[in-house]
């Protein structure tokens, strides 16, 4: 073998093993969250928001690979996603837009034929990698720039609902002040389960209609259907969204708001009254609705199974999410709606303490009864109080004690207890207190 053929054997050892380097070192470098104050990347951003609360919003899955040799997450551009997220948009998040400011973002997502074909562990680390990084950052940039400290609620389905999962058991458990503002969060189209809440023990359950804080979810199948349901997880909690209740009785169309339903042959949605009704299924972990017509159903959206209403679990209770959403904010506002005599602006112990000033070193030592003294020493300002007159407080005693036998009551009166005063000056950090006690 000559010198050039070696050289050029050299080359082209050192550019492939260049290109593996940087394809390896792009591959398992951290993923970087959307730049959220881009304007762009938001599918809502309200111009003025002139209602007293927020609704941050994340949609469904809203695009698919056509190529197998696609990557399994989108980009945050994607055409396909951006009309999908549109149209679930006005499908979904428009029940709320009589109650908040509906924000929200575009997020990238993962195709969900291929996650759902993953094992739920892998399921996990994909949802919980990409598309809750970027809802994450977006939600973190909506309270840092956008909700004015407004309480808010969460929504959001399929994909987007168990993002939320992620965002309520890591990003409301580090920022428990932000949480405090949550009216509620309805986690529709995916499970939220016993265990999940086991693990997460600062999230609650919705039990009723005005109950706030707390989380509601449901999913919506036909009494049976052909398949399983990958969003129904075992232990899967359900709230019935006509009800608002946890048991299972059946909630007739008659008691529903009606439902937001396309037209079969144009595809428009509008308003259908009384047409779902709604049983819990505690079971099978389901919302179960034997009105709907499941072969039209099936026509329009058969993703899932047939009798697996997963795309309708919006449409069918539109307006009775609507009406439950404005209780839990009314119930939400007046709860803070509480008088301060103080000051409008109130704080607890999350955002400030009150402290004693420090005591300078060379301070003097004082008895307890020099309080002319103690302001010039640096121990603040104090005076002597009137004295208490006696209570009587049979009422700490068990139910059946009675006085008759106390003894040297009057002796007792006169043991002088200084002791209240004495941990005040303990706080003040007062050098030497010297009591005395007498009969």
């Amino acid at each position: 073998m000559n010198l050039k053929k070696i050289q050029s054997l050299i080359i082209m050892f050192l550019v492939s093993f260049t290109l593996v380097v940087c394809g390896n070192d792009s591959l398992t470098s951290a993923p970087v969250a959307t730049d959220y104050s881009k304007s762009e990347y938001w599918l809502s951003l309200p111009a003025a928001a002139d209602k007293e609360v927020d609704v941050f919003y994340l949609y469904p899955t809203a695009w698919h690979k056509v190529d197998a040799n696609e990557p399994n997450i989108c980009e945050i551009d994607n055409p396909s996603m951006l009309i999908g997220a549109k149209a679930a948009f006005a499908r979904q998040a428009t029940a709320f837009k009589t109650v908040g400011n509906i924000y929200a973002p575009y997020y990238r997502q993962a195709d969900a034929a291929y996650c759902l074909s993953l094992p739920l562990t892998e399921q996990d680390k994909m949802i919980g990698g990409i598309p809750t990084l970027d809802a994450v950052a977006a939600f973190d940039y909506y309270i840092k720039h956008y909700s004015k400290g407004r309480p808010f609620i969460l929504a959001g389905h399929s994909q987007g609902s168990n993002v939320l999962i992620y965002l309520l058991s890591e990003y409301m458990k580090e920022n428990p002040q932000v949480y405090d503002r949550m009216i509620a969060a309805y986690v529709i189209g995916y499970s939220v389960t016993e265990d999940y809440l086991a693990k997460n023990s600062h999230l609650k359950f919705a039990e009723g209609p005005d109950d706030t804080g707390v989380i509601i979810s449901y999913n919506t199948e036909a009494p049976t259907v052909v398949g399983n349901n990958p969003v129904v997880l075992p232990g899967a909690l359900v709230i019935n969204p006509i009800t608002w209740s946890r048991e299972e009785t059946l909630a007739m169309t008659s008691e529903g708001l009606g439902s937001f339903l396309p037209d079969p042959v144009t595809r428009a949605f509008s308003r259908v009254p009384q047409y779902a009704d709604a049983r819990i299924n505690k079971t099978k972990g389901v919302l179960i609705c034997s009105t709907a017509d499941e072969d039209a159903l099936y026509k329009l959206s058969g993703a899932f199974g047939r009798g697996i209403y997963h795309s309708f679990d919006y449409p069918f209770y539109y307006f009775n999410i609507r009406e439950n959403a404005a209780n839990r904010v009314d119930s939400f506002l007046n709860k803070q709606q509480v008088s301060y005599l103080i000051d409008s602006t109130v704080f607890t112990t999350l955002q400030k303490t009150v402290l004693p000033d420090s005591i300078p070193s060379d301070a003097a030592k004082l008895l307890p009864y020099e309080i002319s003294k103690y302001k010039e020493n640096g121990y603040g300002t104090w005076t002597y109080g009137p004295g208490l007159d006696p209570i009587k407080r049979l009422d700490l005693m068990p139910a059946a004690y009675t006085n008759t036998s106390a003894t040297n009551t009057a002796n007792l009166l006169r043991f002088f207890n200084i002791w209240g005063q004495a941990s005040q000056l303990h706080k003040k950090k007062i050098k030497g207190v010297y009591l005395k006690i007498t009969k």
